[in-house]
């Protein structure tokens, strides 16, 4: 089992798009993240092979963050059976998706975390997961788009 950190993946060149929004009164801010990780690229930027198990930091959280939605899309699937959970390493694994199959394109996955469609806020910085739950096989030849849109109110 790895764990591809945000600082190992920021070598592969994960490219994080942000978009801010601010308030008039300057204190609330909607960011909405994207990025793309081509699965294999990673793998041979970092210098690690993929495997099951494996662990992807894909967004920082910062601490009161309240994070409203998050969600993905498959564009090239993975090569093997891999289920894919996405959500906190130190806390709920699966809190905004469980068990999406990575071999398969048709859903396009938008998941409020935890069951709460109000949001979860964060005291305290984490990040947002992806872990190779079940299947047996690694994310190999994988493509996939990741976005979340938060909100932060200072």
């Amino acid at each position: 089992m790895s764990a591809f950190t945000r600082a190992n993946m920021a070598t592969y060149g994960q490219n994080i798009k942000k978009y801010k929004w601010r308030a008039d009164n300057g204190r609330a801010q909607i960011v909405i993240e994207r990025t793309y990780i081509n699965f294999d690229k990673l793998a041979t930027a970092v210098g690690t092979a993929l495997a099951a198990s494996d662990t992807y930091q894909i967004f920082d959280i910062e601490p009161n963050e309240t994070v409203l939605v998050m969600g993905f899309h498959i564009a090239t699937a993975a090569t093997g059976a891999a289920d894919i959970d996405i959500g906190l390493t130190g806390g709920d694994v699966d809190g905004f998706v469980d068990g999406i199959e990575a071999n398969d394109t048709s859903p396009t996955v938008v998941a409020a975390p935890f069951g709460l469609i109000s949001g979860t806020k964060f005291s305290s910085a984490d990040t947002i997961d992806i872990l190779e739950a079940s299947g047996g096989a690694s994310l190999a030849g994988c493509k996939a788009y990741f976005w979340v849109i938060k909100l932060r109110i200072d």
